[in-house]
């Protein structure tokens, strides 16, 4: 019977989190169903090949990621992390007979519908989009720091995301 406690859930983010420092995952464990449901919700990786417009997110197949192109070696690692972290997986499901019996169900995505995935700049990129008209400075909400008109906020607060 498909089953995770939230331990196993703890310890699958610890990994993830360990082994990609530049993804802000969402992770959350639904006991009475048996599934981790993993959220990819920012990063400086361009998902927007898979992402449709005006979609926040986009969930992830892991029986087919052949299916996303440059994508797809990143969602076997996190696969792989979430099957080898945690609670031994197993799955002796036997699909011509209907029968299914996995340790438990993994649902991955690329953000969520009601919370979208955000790309984050990298450094060179954030400089670069400072234009000559942008020079202005004001405060930054978080920090008073000056930054940059037409930016949320300082590249100090940015960067600690």
């Amino acid at each position: 019977m498909a089953y995770i406690s939230d331990e196993d859930g703890a310890e699958i983010q610890e990994k993830l989190e360990k082994t990609f420092p530049r993804i802000k995952f969402d992770i959350k464990t639904e006991k009475h169903l048996g599934t981790i449901n993993v959220a990819l919700m920012s990063s400086d990786i361009d998902f927007s090949d898979i992402i449709e417009k005006g979609n926040g997110g986009r969930r992830i197949n892991q029986y087919h990621l052949h299916r996303y192109g440059q994508h797809s070696e990143l969602f076997e690692k996190i696969i792989k992390i979430i099957k080898t972290a945690g609670r031994q997986y197993y799955d002796n499901s036997y699909v011509q007979n209907d029968f299914s019996d996995v340790a438990f169900y993994i649902s991955l995505s690329v953000g969520q519908s009601d919370n979208p995935y955000v790309k984050k700049l990298t450094e060179s990129e954030w400089l670069h989009s400072m234009t000559s008209q942008a020079r202005k400075s004001t405060t930054c909400p978080k920090c008073e720091r000056k930054k940059k008109v037409g930016l949320a906020e300082c590249w100090s607060c940015w960067k600690r995301v």
